[in-house]
């Protein structure tokens, strides 16, 4: 009996694609978190009154350091972030538009792995640029610390490791 040729589908999945599509959902929920953040609060600057610092949502979003955070300090991050909502607005537009894109692609009679991978990659670089820009944001602070504070900023990350909230003053 001939054997019956195995289809190139067959073939077993590359483990970079595996990692690659783990980190680009990674990145994508993360953005989903800044454009939720940004939606609630579009209407106009931050606000001063509210139980929770404005833009908290996008500062959220970077993990343990920002939950280390002085409510002061995230306030002061959230009014620089707000600065730039016009350059987060084009790049949640462009993320739009990229689904939008998979849509298509998808809902196509043949799929087009190849058109879906050059969307996940556009994807991609633009949550990188804003990911990257918020560690740039949180850096410069960082480094603006004197040592006490920066000690006092360690404790707190130290709270939030171990116990998930830090202990706010």
């Amino acid at each position: 009996m001939s054997e019956i040729p195995t289809a190139p589908a067959d073939r077993p999945r590359r483990r970079w694609v595996t990692i690659a599509l783990i980190v680009s959902l990674s990145l994508n929920l993360l953005v989903v978190g800044m454009i939720g953040g940004l939606a609630l609060n579009r209407a106009g600057p931050p606000r001063e009154s509210h139980d929770r610092p404005p833009g908290s949502s996008e500062l959220m979003s970077a993990g343990p350091l920002a939950r280390a955070l002085t409510t002061e300090e995230r306030r002061a991050l959230a009014r620089e972030l707000f600065k730039n909502r016009d350059q987060l607005r084009a790049a949640r537009r462009q993320l739009q538009g990229g689904l939008e894109q998979a849509v298509a692609v998808l809902q196509a009679d043949q799929f087009d792995r190849a058109a879906l991978a050059a969307v996940m990659q556009q994807q991609n670089t633009i949550l990188v640029e804003q990911v990257g820009d918020m560690q740039e944001l949180l850096l410069d602070h960082l480094e603006g610390l004197d040592p006490a504070q920066r000690a006092e900023m360690a404790e707190r990350l130290n709270d939030v490791l171990h116990r998930g909230r830090p202990q706010r003053q």
